[in-house]
């Protein structure tokens, strides 16, 4: 594109990116393009920053830590202090923009490799088993299946692998059917090099899931086909699709606080902490985390996890 070169606007470069992502949905492209204008705003108001090559990690960070202050030095219509996860989306927003920027030859540093503010970091999510909806802890049990309709289905199913699996959405998006392996009575998910081991009831609600898809499609779902697809195309969710599904269902049921399927993985992952030595080893061996010193405790991992579920199915039913 001609406009990309050495002197182009942070405003340009961002109609260039999101042209350059033409599967973002509307709402997607006006948050973006909300976020990198307050970027653009604040580099142009506080440092006189206005092509993108000018601006650099410094630049970046500041505006990182201006975020958790109220924000006058931009133009929005939200200037109190963000909660952490919008701080933390806002800062993923941006992060995207300037990988693309530097992909593009615009920057001559590498955003990953910028430290991020402290605060940023310490704003991961943390909850407790306690803490979830009565109505939200039920379906995470061993809710009936009797009377639910594909989507409640869909959106059930999804809660519970990211509890019981400590999946993030992007995980949950990139699920295929082939994932799935049934090994006796237990259900197992191959994510990013790991085995996730899924309670009986999860195994219940997947054939129930599956059966209902296979009849509107009229055929076996195949290998490759997306574990949780659109209900119309059958097509793979994105990210962003599975947090608004799981956000509408959760709506519908009038459950508050509604809770994302990030703040179900911290719970479980914060449950799993309760345990001993040799259960947090499984635990985090479980959510694909690298803990070392706990590691070699870890032992048989499918049976400590095994155990571990049949004690948080309790607390959950408490």
């Amino acid at each position: 594109m001609s406009i990309i070169n050495d002197r182009t606007t942070i405003a340009n470069a961002c109609f260039a990116w999101l042209a350059a992502n033409p599967h973002l949905s509307p709402h997607t492209r006006i948050a973006y393009q909300g976020e990198i204008d307050r970027l653009g705003q604040y580099a142009a108001a506080r440092f006189g920053v206005v092509a993108v090559s000018e601006l650099s990690p410094p630049h970046w960070e500041k505006y990182l830590r201006a975020m958790e202050r109220s924000r006058k030095s931009v133009h929005t219509r939200r200037s109190e202090v963000l909660k952490a996860s919008s701080l933390l989306q806002a800062m993923r927003i941006s992060r995207q923009f300037l990988i693309w920027c530097a992909r593009m030859g615009l920057l001559a540093w590498w955003p990953p490799k910028v430290k991020l503010p402290t605060l940023l970091q310490a704003r991961a999510p943390r909850t407790a088993v306690r803490e979830l909806p009565q109505a939200l802890r039920f379906v995470l049990i061993a809710d009936s299946l009797t009377g639910r309709s594909p989507p409640e289905l869909r959106a059930v199913l999804a809660m519970n692998l990211a509890y019981w699996g400590a999946l993030d959405v992007g995980d949950l998006a990139a699920l295929r059917v082939q994932n799935v392996e049934q090994r006796g009575n237990m259900m197992l998910l191959a994510v990013s090099g790991r085995e996730v081991h899924l309670p009986d009831h999860v195994r219940s609600l997947w054939h129930r899931y599956r059966t209902v898809r296979e009849e509107e499609l009229g055929a076996r779902l195949a290998p490759q086909a997306a574990l949780l697809a659109s209900l119309e195309a059958q097509a793979a969710l994105r990210p962003w699709s599975v947090w608004a599904m799981v956000k509408k269902w959760q709506e519908e049921q009038e459950i508050e606080p509604a809770f994302s399927p990030r703040l179900l993985r911290a719970a479980f992952v914060q449950s799993a902490q309760n345990h001993e030595a040799a259960g947090l080893a499984a635990s985090v061996a479980h959510a694909g985390v690298v803990v070392a010193r706990v590691a070699a405790a870890a032992g048989d991992i499918g049976a400590q996890i095994r155990r571990i579920q049949g004690e948080e199915l309790r607390r959950l039913a408490a």
